[in-house]
């Protein structure tokens, strides 16, 4: 029994130790694996992935060895077959959801696969897969199993035959195996039990146990050989790796480890790993994160040397544990990145040293890949195509800006010579054209450079720049060529030359003209030169001009030139020498620059500094002044001290601009000009230097009054001047007068330079606000006089006035009053009424008439015009003013801030108008009685004028019956005169009849009530033109007509008669034409009817609209000539109007004109 269970125990220690090594073996070429692969993967370096799986294709038991993406493809495989496919075993396809981590993939007797992750700088990349075969450790676990069965079944024999054979049998050979198993106990397996040949069977017991035992020696050899391969592995590795316990401890390390800290393995296992960074406790808490997480990645930290240097590192860290799962501690391995992050901090400073260098470029700059799109662009190659970087990033470039030849065409692809560079690998350079993004192409001058990364083509780098303004040089530089020789002597710059051997000076054609001499004439040498030169330059030309060639140095001078009429110029001389090898004297050139002008603005610059410090004095100088004459001593002081004039004086001119009135003059002249309180006055017209002083705005300048023949001689001669300075004083465009200066008698003639022109106009512009504010100065005291004259007048008006005149404030309080009003309110002076309102002074039921219609005033700004209020005089009779008050408004033209009123008496007035209105009264009540009287005459005219139309009828009815009768009866008894005269009787007894109709309806018109209603007259005439005219010969033209609000019936005969008289009077045309329109007018609507008949004479027209009135014969045209007559009755009752125009033989247009709704009464 004891032996078996001796067995049993063997083969499980045995298959543990296996099964460690086996699983220990697959994870370390798994990690290692994944930490070659690294960088491949991440550089995309297939045929290197390729490589790093098939060197471990030798090792023991390998089945295969695979590197896996992110997304299950295979992208090395130890079997070629397999790359590029995708793994689909479900524990493979959960790899795309799970964390990085080692993981054990399948673990049976038979078979092992591990997967660790490939990290790189934090990213994880993929997976690094190996599978291994366990056949040798199930075929070592089978003979043991099998050895260890036949050792039972020899030991159960044995005990068997113990019993029998006990005594003699056992003996020391019992006692061999003893020790055989307590060595094994001891983990000696190197012993044997020795016991051979005699066949028994503890010989075959031993046999058996030795046979075990061999087994096991083969298979730790093979463990020792696989934990020393993996052992090599680690060694060979040149990132630290450390395995650390789950107390923090350190127990394995590989060389590396001891080269990076500087500690023995030994002294470095036991300790606490954390010990060894710069930051312990950063340490602790990444280890202690791989407990909490099963791993970390990219842990940054900082390793420090026992000699004190100090390593960045990141550490990628998992769990290991035994074959039941449990966590052992933790096996770390750590990157040096220290040069890495010195290699990415100098490329972040390479980097920004480029980019500011790109962004500094004066020239364009851009990069294209290998497929002519946009990597990159400097500011001033995005400035110059008009493009931000967002619109150029992987843009093509040549379709972007390059897609057109300069005329338009396209510009194909191939033959770009920029894209060229990538494609053929040569630099390409030339000029082209390039587009900017508003449309618009421009030179340039380009260089592409192809770009080489491990000697292939990966892109271009194109520097360009705009040649617009190259190309115009390069054009205005052959222009200058041609016009050097202008343009030095526009700008007065001359070259030269001298031959220090042969002492021949050559010139430019400026330097003749800047010395004035004639190239014909003038020998040049540099002796002649020096003669050119003022006399008291000449040493020190020659002697700067000597040092220079003595010294091997260049000069720059400036010194004068005197010209043949004593002029002196200024010019700078530049001069460099050039010498040979030896350093012998060739040649001297240089240039002259005729700086006279300049020397000319620094003397007026001078000059303007020094007026401006006198402006400044007389500005300080005019405040303080009080008066005119101290105005004019201060200026004439500094235009003495500048100029050297020593009068000055000031004319002011008259409103109308005719005389010219002196102010004040100072000087010693001063006397002469004028007197001392300014009297002389000068008549401007006639006077041509006055006239031209009067309306200057500029310095009228006499050089010499003497012989100046447009100056007054008369007062010349008396003054004796002689240069005549007047500048006007012009303020706010307002000319006020002039100032004027100069010299007399002997001071002779003394003319103003530029310079001090202006300034003179300066000091005139100074004066001018002085004399303005002396002027308002007193114009304010004259104002006050007059204001204090008015005060006294105003106060003279409220004394005196028969009228009630005051004032009052918003709270109704009286300002001022006239004193008539004070007197009636029992106040000695009209000023004891100032601050009263109308209750304090009027009784209470006048003040409260006066408060209440003050009210809409102040409240609406609404004057009170009229109005007649009570009032009581001194003896307390009540008597009547006619009153108007306005408001008085504050600045912003809305507010109220008082009343001012004035009151009248009108009692006597008044008195008279009641007597007016009772005799209007009366007359009214006159004209009522005499009205109605005339009414009912008109009734009875109507009644009559009826009854005699419906008599006359009847007789004219019978007399055309009768003739009738006789016509038709007795025609043949007539001959032709008896029925002419019938004939004539009924035409006659017809229009009689008419007549009456028409007097029956003139007389209706005036008598039946008007009923108005709304009415479309364009439609009511085109019923009356339906009505009248059923022909087709006359043109009738109808307008858009204004609607109306009219009696119907009465319009309709308006319109009958006025279209029917057209119709009438225009049928003898041959094409008739009537207009019938509208149009509005002021208040009214206006209609006409328009023809082109016969007309008629205008100085007719007062018989028109009367009754029985004709312009023309009833043999022309027939009618009783009402018809008119009414039309203007029924407009005339409607409130309108009727007038016609009209010309012989070329028609008449007839109008008539009813008020608006607004204006309607």
């Amino acid at each position: 029994m004891l032996v078996s269970l001796f067995v049993f125990y063997m083969v499980r220690q045995e298959l543990g130790t296996l099964y460690r090594a086996s699983n220990e073996r697959t994870q370390a070429l798994a990690g290692t694996l994944a930490g070659i692969c690294g960088s491949r993967v991440a550089a995309s370096d297939l045929e290197g992935l390729e490589e790093a799986v098939n060197s471990i294709r030798n090792d023991p038991g390998l089945k295969y060895a695979m590197v896996i993406s992110l997304s299950g493809r295979v992208l090395a495989h130890t079997d070629p077959e397999k790359i590029g496919k995708i793994v689909a075993d479900p524990g493979s396809r959960m790899l795309q959801f799970d964390s990085p981590g080692v993981y054990v993939m399948q673990d049976d007797a038979d078979f092992i696969d591990v997967v660790s992750p490939i990290i790189v700088k934090g990213t994880h990349f993929g997976w690094a897969r190996v599978g291994r075969q366990r056949q040798i450790v199930s075929a070592n676990l089978d003979g043991i199993i099998r050895d260890g069965i036949w050792f039972v079944l020899a030991s159960t024999l044995l005990s068997i035959l113990a019993a029998r054979l006990l005594a003699a049998r056992i003996g020391s050979r019992v006692g061999s195996l003893v020790k055989i198993a307590r060595g094994v106990e001891s983990g000696d397996f190197d012993r044997r039990s020795g016991l051979t040949g005699e066949g028994d069977e503890i010989s075959v017991l031993a046999a058996s146990i030795d046979s075990m035992l061999d087994a096991i020696a083969e298979n730790r050899r093979g463990l020792a050989e696989a934990s020393q391969y993996a052992r090599s592995l680690i060694e060979a590795s040149l990132d630290p790796l450390v395995t650390i316990s789950s107390e923090g401890r350190i127990t394995d390390v590989n060389q590396a480890t001891v080269n990076a800290t500087g500690v023995s393995r030994n002294e470095l296992l036991g300790t606490e790993f954390s010990d060894y960074f710069t930051e312990p406790e950063k340490a602790r808490e990444g280890y202690l994160e791989v407990f909490g997480k099963g791993f970390v990645k990219d842990y940054p930290l900082t390793l420090r040397h026992r000699d004190g240097r100090l390593f960045h590192v990141i550490y990628n860290a998992s769990l290991y544990r035994d074959e039941d799962g449990k966590v052992l501690g933790v096996f770390a391995a750590a990157r040096d990145i220290t040069e890495r992050r010195l290699a990415e901090q100098e490329l972040a400073r390479a980097n920004l040293r480029n980019r500011l260098i790109l962004d500094a470029a004066g020239e364009g700059i851009y990069g294209l890949d290998n497929q002519g799109r946009c990597t990159f662009a400097n500011p001033v190659a995005l400035r110059m195509l008009g493009y931000s970087w967002e619109q150029v990033s992987g843009r093509d470039s040549h379709q972007l800006f390059h897609h057109s030849f300069p005329d338009g065409k396209p510009y194909p692809r191939q033959q770009c010579p920029v894209h060229a560079a990538y494609r053929e690998g040569m630099v390409r350079r030339g000029t082209d054209y390039y587009w900017r993004s508003e449309g618009g192409a421009f030179p340039v001058e380009y260089v592409s450079t192809p770009i080489l990364e491990e000697d292939a083509v990966s892109g271009a780098v194109v520097v360009f720049r705009d040649i617009t303004e190259r190309r115009i040089a390069e054009e205005k530089l052959r222009r200058s060529e041609q016009g050097l020789g202008d343009a030095q002597r526009i700008a007065h710059l001359g070259n030269w030359e001298l031959d220090v051997a042969t002492g021949r000076l050559s010139w430019s054609d400026e330097i003749f003209r800047i010395f004035e001499m004639d190239p014909e004439k003038f020998d040049a040498s540099y002796e002649a030169f020096l003669d050119t030169i003022h006399p008291e330059d000449r040493e020190r030309v020659n002697l700067v001009y000597t040092e220079s060639l003595k010294n091997h140095a260049s000069y720059d001078i400036v010194h004068r030139l005197r010209m043949k009429d004593g002029r002196i110029k200024y010019v700078n001389e530049k001069c460099e020498t050039h010498y040979d090898e030896n350093g012998e004297t060739l040649r001297s050139v240089g240039t002259v620059h005729d700086i006279t002008a300049q020397k000319c603005a620094e003397e007026e610059l001078r000059e303007q500094e020094m007026h401006s410090r006198s402006l400044l004095r007389l500005s300080r100088a005019l405040e303080r002044a009080e008066g005119y004459q101290q105005v004019i001593e201060a200026a004439r002081d500094e235009v003495q001290a500048v100029v050297g004039y020593r009068n000055l004086w000031a004319y002011l001119l008259s409103e109308d601009r005719k005389f010219a009135k002196a102010l004040v003059a100072g000087g010693p002249n001063s006397d002469v000009v004028m007197s001392e309180q300014g009297a002389a006055t000068l008549a401007i017209e006639g006077d041509p230097m006055l006239e031209e002083i009067a309306n200057a705005t500029e310095i009228v300048l006499v050089e010499d009054a003497q012989r100046d023949p447009g100056v007054n001689r008369e007062i010349v001669g008396r003054l004796g001047n002689r240069t005549i300075v007047n500048i006007p004083v012009i303020l706010s465009g307002r000319h006020l007068g002039s100032v004027g200066t100069g010299t007399f008698g002997e001071e002779g003639v003394k003319v103003p330079t530029p310079s001090e022109q202006k300034y003179l106009i300066s000091l005139a512009s100074q004066l001018a606000g002085a004399i303005d504010r002396i002027h308002l100065a007193q114009e304010r005291r004259r104002f006050e006089n007059e204001l204090r004259e008015l005060n006294h007048d105003f106060v003279t008006l409220l004394e005196n006035t028969g009228d009630f005149i005051y004032y009052k404030d918003r709270e109704s309080r009286f300002r001022f009053c006239s004193q008539t009003l004070a007197n009636i309110t029992g106040h000695a002076s009209w000023r004891d009424m100032i601050g009263k309102n109308d209750f304090e002074v009027f009784p209470e039921e006048t003040a409260r008439i006066y408060h209440e219609e003050e009210k809409p005033v102040f409240a609406q700004g609404i004057a009170l015009l009229n109005r007649i209020d009570p009032y009581y005089d001194e003896a307390g009779q009540r008597r009547w003013v006619s009153t108007n008050k306005w408001p008085v408004f504050a600045e912003d033209g809305k507010t109220v801030v008082g009343i001012f009123g004035i009151s009248r008496d009108v009692t006597e007035i008044r008195a008279s108008e009641e007597r007016i209105n009772a005799l209007n009264r009366d007359l009214e009540a006159r004209v009522a009685e005499r009205t109605a009287q005339l009414e009912a005459a008109n009734r009875e005219l109507e009644s009559f004028s009826y009854s005699v139309s419906h008599d006359l009828r009847v007789p004219l009815r019978a007399i055309d019956g009768f003739s009738g009768i006789v016509v038709e009866e007795y025609g043949d008894r007539l001959d032709e005169e008896g029925k002419r005269l019938l004939g004539v009787v009924r035409e006659n007894t017809r229009k009689m009849a008419q007549l009456i109709e028409d007097i029956l309806a003139f007389s209706r018109t005036g008598r039946l009530e008007l009923s108005p209603v709304d009415v479309d007259m364009e439609k009511l005439v085109r019923e009356v033109i339906a009505e009248l005219v059923p022909s087709a010969e006359i043109d009738f033209s109808v307008g858009k007509l204004l609607p109306a609000h009219v009696d119907r019936a009465m319009m309709v005969r308006v319109w009958i008669n006025l279209i029917s008289n057209a119709v009438k009077f225009s049928r003898n045309r041959e094409k008739a034409k009537i207009e019938v329109g509208s149009l509005a007018g002021k208040g009214e609507n206006i209609y006409f009817v328009r023809d082109n008949g016969v007309g008629f004479d205008m100085n007719y027209y007062g018989k028109l609209f009367g009754v029985f009135q004709r312009l023309h014969a009833v043999s022309e045209f027939e009618g009783t000539g009402i018809g008119l007559a009414i039309v203007k009755r029924i407009v005339t009752r409607h409130g309108g109007r009727v007038w016609g125009e009209g010309k012989t033989d070329e028609g008449a247009t007839f109008y008539f004109s009813l008020p608006t709704e607004e204006n309607r009464g």
